[in-house]
């Protein structure tokens, strides 16, 4: 692989790495709490490992919807406003990129795309759908916010604030 195509990687990989390591915390966070929420109190290493999957399709949608011109319609308007915006789109491309990975699994099943379909519709439960929905709409709201606020600002000025102690500069 040459320079150029390793560079390229490496960027895209950084790029990706933040909103993956929040939603892999997050996501098996919820995980967790539907499992102890459940009647059955188990923990599963498949669900977990769905979380971590999850997390990457996340990365990849930010990567996705970063270079969508439709991520700075709304640039020039509050903070808020823009974080918001991206959050809603991020929302969009998951969901897309999450139906999209379902159908490509239904129809590579072995016993066939509708077998699979109507297993997954039969087993399916709007009320946990709901409510992990809400949640990951949340936490996308509340990863736009924080991104937009850090690019305003600044890194340096975020650890500055976050990490240095005021005191300590007093003589």
């Amino acid at each position: 692989m040459g320079s150029g195509a390793y560079s390229w990687v490496a960027h895209e990989v950084r790029q990706m790495l933040p909103p993956t390591i929040f939603f892999i915390l997050s996501l098996n966070l919820i995980v967790l709490t539907v499992a102890l929420l459940s009647d059955e109190h188990e923990l599963s290493a498949v669900s977990h490992a769905s979380a971590c999957i999850g997390a990457l399709l996340v990365g990849k949608a930010f990567l996705l919807a970063d270079k969508l011109p439709l991520m700075n319609w709304l640039k020039d308007r509050a903070l808020i406003v823009g974080a918001l915006w991206s959050a809603l789109i991020y929302f969009v491309i998951v969901f897309i990129l999450h139906l999209a990975e379902r159908l490509i699994s239904a129809a590579t099943d072995s016993k066939g795309f509708l077998f699979r379909a109507k297993a997954d519709i039969a087993g399916f439960d709007w009320s946990l759908f709901l409510v992990v929905q809400l949640w990951f709409a949340l936490l996308l709201i509340g990863y736009s916010v924080i991104r937009a606020a850090v690019r305003a600002i600044g890194p340096a000025r975020i650890r500055e604030v976050l990490l240095v102690d005021p005191d300590a500069s007093d003589p």
